[in-house]
């Protein structure tokens, strides 16, 4: 997969991917050991192998494909507003919580009238 680099840390081998699926970010974390670094800058396009766990992505050997490609991304999308679908494609705030004993409680007391019916 392709991606724009949008933070990294090369003393703790750690970047942040804008991924080209638009997807959700891929986070990337390499060791001294392990030969990995995370030695690009924000704007870096880079290719990588990507891996979910526990719905995190995770980008792994990360390459670079060229330096400072997208310079401006980052502030780009800090300034970018949502678009009038992604608005309506939200779900509706609010609504009613209901604690999980609250819930289970309920849910017995049920099955105890059902089964004493």
């Amino acid at each position: 997969m392709l991606g724009v680099v949008l933070w990294s840390d090369p003393v703790e081998h750690k970047a942040v991917i804008w991924c080209e699926d638009h997807g959700d970010l891929a986070y990337f974390k390499g060791t001294a050991h392990d030969g990995a670094s995370a030695d690009f800058d924000s704007g870096d396009l880079v290719q990588f192998e990507i891996l979910t766990e526990s719905r995190l992505r995770r980008a792994l050997n990360p390459k670079l494909v060229a330096e400072r490609q997208f310079p401006t991304l980052l502030e780009d999308l800090a300034q970018a507003k949502p678009t009038v679908s992604a608005q309506k494609d939200r779900p509706p705030r609010g609504g009613q919580v209901v604690s999980f004993a609250t819930a289970l409680s309920q849910r017995m007391a049920g099955r105890l009238e059902r089964a004493l019916a």
